[in-house]
């Protein structure tokens, strides 16, 4: 087990030098999510930034991930379509995985989550 810290556009832009002091081993970037209240898909607007300093720092444990809203298992694998084009250029460089962090938030709530039901929750997460 390793530390690992996750960055995104809420901790802003992290310098080369601030990555290389940590003495943090590993780092899973915000590459993109999907709003709250509705279905639209957004690039983190500091991954671009984010990513390549953590290549230049040396970060040799680098992993991306989503946060989802999505309710239906198309709204999943749509999500997934534009992850994959958004880190793309940089899958080289990726050697941790791609994480789906499908969490409550506007959309998706504890009520939308009860009434799916878990078997359809699981269907989602697979997709």
């Amino acid at each position: 087990m390793k530390q690992c810290i996750d960055i995104s556009a809420w901790q802003g832009e992290v310098s080369v030098g601030t990555l290389m002091k940590s003495g943090i081993p590993a780092i899973v970037l915000r590459s993109s999510y999907t709003s709250q209240k509705s279905f639209s898909l957004h690039k983190d607007k500091v991954f671009d930034h984010n990513i390549k300093n953590a290549y230049k720092a040396g970060m040799k444990d680098l992993g991306i991930y989503h946060y989802s809203q999505a309710i239906s298992e198309t709204e999943a694998i749509r999500e997934a379509r534009f992850v994959i084009d958004t880190v793309s250029k940089y899958r080289t460089w990726i050697t941790l995985p791609i994480f789906f962090d499908w969490e409550f938030g506007g959309r998706l709530n504890a009520g939308v989550a009860r009434t799916m039901g878990k078997q359809r929750c699981r269907q989602i997460c697979d997709a």
